[in-house]
C-alpha cells in the first residue's frame, strides 16, 4: 500500500467508521484497504473477507467498465451522488447513491480511490407506499366531498391585496399555469387552493408535492410513476401526474427541482403525455400545474435554480404575494382573527388586543410573516394571564417577550382590567376607549386634530367618539 495512502487511513479511520453511511477505499491495485462496518452490513460481508481482495471478486455484477471505483481509479473521474444498482455474491439487491473520487499523492499521482454512499432502497419502498396512499385518497369514486369549499383563509383589507386576488380569480377561472412566489409565511399554497376552488377543476383532485422534501433520484418516480422492473423493486404505480389527472397538481418550492427534472416537467407541459420511469410508452394526462417558489423567479433563473424556458411556460398567471411588512394595515385585522380563531382552542378569554400592542405591531417588521404572526398571538395567549380579557403582550419565544404595556400603568391607559360581572365586553370596551381618549386630550392640551394624530384617526371620527362617549360617561380625572 502507498505510504501515503495507508497514513491518511490511520488518521482518518476512527472518523470513517463512526459514520453511519458505507465507506470504502482501494488502492492502485483495486484491492480494498479500507472497508467500514457499515458497508460490510449491506454488503452481507465482513471486513476481514474484504480487506485485501480485488473489488470485483464481491459484486457479480460489476465489471471494469461499469464500476465507479475503478473508473475513478484509471481515469480521475468523479462520481457525485451517482446511482448504482449492483448485487452482492450472496444475490443481495443494493439500490445505493454514492459519490466516488480518486485519491491522489504529493505528486498529484492516482494512488486510490474513495466511495462514500447511502442505501435507497428503504426509501423507495417508504416512497411507494405514499404513491399507494395517495392514489387511494384521491380515488374520485371514494373520496368525499371537501367541506367549506370557499373558506380559503385569506384576510385582507390591503388594496394592493384586493388588487392581486381580483387578478388570481381571473387566472383560476382559465385553464392556464399559476406561478405563485413570495416570501416564506406569506400563505402561497393559500392563494393556489384559491385558485383551485375557484377553477373549473375544483371537484376533483388537488394534489400537492414539495420538490424540496423529496431526493433528487426518487422525484421523477413521484412526478411520473413507474413500471414493473424498471429498476430493483420497482412495481406498477401511478405517479403524481395520474393521480392528479382532471384536478390540479400544486408543486411547492419549485426552485429546488433538479433541472433535468425540470426539463422533463416541461415536456409534459407542452405534450400533455407523460411516460413512467421504465417504460416507453406515453400516457395522456389532463392536469392543470400550479406551483410556488420563495424567491423571485427571475432571480431564481439567473442562478439557475429555474430553467428559462420553464418560467415562461408556468408564468402564464403570475402572482407575487408581498411581505406583512409591506401591508402592514393587515396587521390588526389579522392579530384579532387570529385571537378569535385560537381562543376556544386554548380556552382563553382573551378576546381582544391592548391598542398599544397593536401599534407596536405594526411598527415590526415580521421577517416570518404572516406565519409568525399566527403563531406568536398563539403563544402569547396561552403566556398570557389567565384572567385578561386582553393581550397585553407579545411573546417571540418562550423566554422574551415583545412589545409589553407598562405594568404599572393602569392609571395610564396601560392593563386593560378584568370586566365587573355586571358591565358587559362591550361596555368595557367602550369605557377603556374612552379613557384612551381622554388621555390623549389631556396630552395635547384639548387640541382636537393633534389628538386624533396621537390616536392614529381621522379627527372626525374623535370629535364623534367625544360626543358619543361624554354623553355615557362622566368626566375622568384627565378632563377634570
Amino acid at each position: 500500500m502507498h505510504p501515503q495512502l495507508q497514513a491518511a487511513i490511520e488518521v482518518l479511520g476512527p472518523f470513517l467508521e463512526s459514520l453511519e453511511q458505507p465507506v470504502a477505499i482501494i488502492d492502485k491495485e483495486g484491492k480494498y484497504v479500507y472497508y467500514n462496518q457499515y458497508d460490510a452490513e449491506i454488503d452481507e460481508a465482513s471486513t476481514k473477507e474484504a480487506l485485501g481482495k480485488y473489488m470485483l471478486e464481491l459484486y457479480s455484477n460489476l465489471t471494469e467498465e461499469n464500476s465507479s471505483m475503478l473508473g475513478a481509479l484509471r481515469y480521475g473521474k468523479s462520481y457525485i451522488d451517482q446511482h448504482q444498482i449492483y448485487e452482492t455474491r450472496s444475490g443481495k439487491i443494493v439500490d445505493y447513491i454514492h459519490t466516488t473520487l480518486p485519491l491522489y499523492d504529493q505528486e498529484r499521482q492516482i494512488i486510490g480511490a474513495i466511495e462514500i454512499g447511502r442505501d435507497i432502497g428503504n426509501l423507495k419502498n417508504l416512497t411507494n407506499q405514499v404513491l399507494d396512499l395517495s392514489a387511494k385518497l384521491y380515488d374520485r369514486t371514494n373520496r368525499e366531498t371537501e367541506e367549506n369549499r370557499d373558506d380559503t383563509g385569506i384576510i385582507t383589507r390591503n388594496e394592493n391585496m384586493k388588487k392581486i386576488l381580483y387578478e388570481l380569480d381571473l387566472y383560476a377561472q382559465t385553464d392556464y399555469p399559476i406561478l405563485v412566489y413570495g416570501e416564506t409565511g406569506t400563505g402561497k399554497e393559500l392563494f393556489v387552493r384559491r385558485a383551485h376552488l375557484k377553477s373549473k377543476r375544483s371537484e376533483q383532485a388537488f394534489i400537492t408535492l414539495n420538490c424540496a422534501a423529496i431526493p433528487d433520484t426518487l422525484l421523477e418516480s413521484i412526478l411520473f410513476g413507474t413500471v414493473k422492473g424498471a429498476f430493483t423493486g420497482a412495481e406498477n404505480r401511478k405517479g403524481m401526474f395520474e393521480i392528479a389527472d382532471q384536478g390540479t397538481l400544486f408543486l411547492d418550492e419549485l426552485n429546488s427541482m433538479p433541472l433535468n427534472t425540470q426539463a422533463k416537467l416541461l415536456r409534459v407541459l407542452q405534450d400533455g403525455q407523460i411516460m413512467r420511469v421504465g417504460s416507453n410508452v406515453q400516457v395522456k394526462v389532463d392536469v392543470r400545474v400550479m406551483s410556488a417558489m420563495n424567491e423571485d423567479p427571475l432571480e431564481a433563473v439567473e442562478k439557475a435554480h429555474l430553467r428559462e424556458d420553464l418560467y415562461y411556460r408556468l408564468s402564464v398567471g403570475l402572482i407575487h404575494i408581498p411581505p406583512l411588512r409591506h401591508r402592514k394595515d393587515d396587521i390588526a385585522l389579522l392579530a384579532n382573527h387570529f385571537v378569535k380563531k385560537h381562543s376556544e382552542e386554548i380556552n382563553s378569554k382573551i378576546h381582544l388586543i391592548h391598542p398599544q400592542v397593536i401599534k407596536e405591531m405594526e411598527h415590526y417588521d415580521w421577517p416570518g410573516n404572516v406565519r409568525m404572526l399566527e403563531n406568536v398571538i398563539r403563544r402569547s395567549m396561552m403566556l398570557e394571564d389567565p384572567e385578561h380579557v386582553a393581550l397585553n403582550r407579545l411573546h417571540l419565544n418562550a423566554k422574551n417577550y415583545l412589545f409589553p404595556v407598562d405594568s404599572g400603568a393602569d392609571e395610564q391607559a396601560g392593563n386593560v382590567p378584568a370586566a365587573p360581572e355586571d358591565i358587559s365586553l362591550q361596555e368595557m370596551m367602550e369605557r377603556y376607549e374612552w379613557k384612551l381618549i381622554s388621555r390623549a386630550l389631556q396630552q395635547c392640551q384639548a387640541n382636537i386634530k393633534q389628538a386624533a394624530a396621537k390616536l392614529g384617526i381621522p379627527r372626525s371620527t374623535l370629535q364623534y367618539k367625544i360626543k358619543k362617549y361624554s354623553r355615557s360617561f362622566p368626566k375622568t380625572r384627565e378632563q377634570s
